[in-house]
């Protein structure tokens, strides 16, 4: 189906306060369901990503400055704002981690990026599935294959057990030590 163009959605960049938000994403759903559009709502604890972060920067940008940060040197890690490695400098990733408080994902692009760069196994790690489902349609095509650590409704040591089978035999080595002795105390 054909996506609305920017300037048709029913959002202004001048609505920031939570009430203008919650209208203007009803306004979007009605919109949406009206031309018959498929339409969820993301649940979220914040408004991460969003110009209504705006006013978290300043106190993100200050505690950024006192992280001693280290720019990844052993493996590539691509920004969600710019779908692009992050920066070489410490000074560099603090601005695009400021930036990227209120920028929109691409994670379209992200996923294209990682993928250009060779990835071909995808680890959700954190609650849900949503990005591993995104991550499949992305790719839906393409040699890949993505994994979510999050069990759902599974018992949560069986998936574990399986999902790191799964990555040993797609040929990664996970480091089973810790996870075992956890499972063998459970069971003395």
């Amino acid at each position: 189906r054909r996506r609305p163009s920017r300037s048709s959605l029913p959002i202004q960049p001048c609505d920031t306060s939570p009430c203008a938000a919650e209208r203007a994403i009803a306004r979007a759903e009605a919109l949406a369901l009206a031309r018959q559009w498929r339409c969820t709502r993301l649940q979220t604890s914040c408004a991460f990503h969003s110009p209504l972060m705006a006013m978290a920067q300043p106190a993100w940008q200050e505690a950024l400055a006192k992280a001693d940060i280290h720019p990844p040197l052993l493996v590539s890690v691509v920004a969600n704002a710019d779908a692009r490695p992050y920066p070489a400098s410490a000074d560099a990733v603090r601005t695009l981690l400021t930036e990227q408080l209120c920028s929109p994902v691409l994670w379209e692009s992200s996923v294209h990026a990682l993928y250009r760069q060779g990835a071909r196994i995808f680890l959700e790690v954190g609650p849900g599935r949503t990005l591993t489902e995104l991550t499949g349609q992305i790719l839906k095509d393409q040699d890949h294959t993505a994994l979510a650590c999050d069990p759902g409704r599974a018992d949560a040591h069986r998936h574990l057990a399986h999902l790191l089978a799964r990555l040993t035999a797609l040929g990664l080595r996970p480091n089973l030590g810790a996870w075992a002795y956890q499972i063998g105390r459970a069971h003395v």
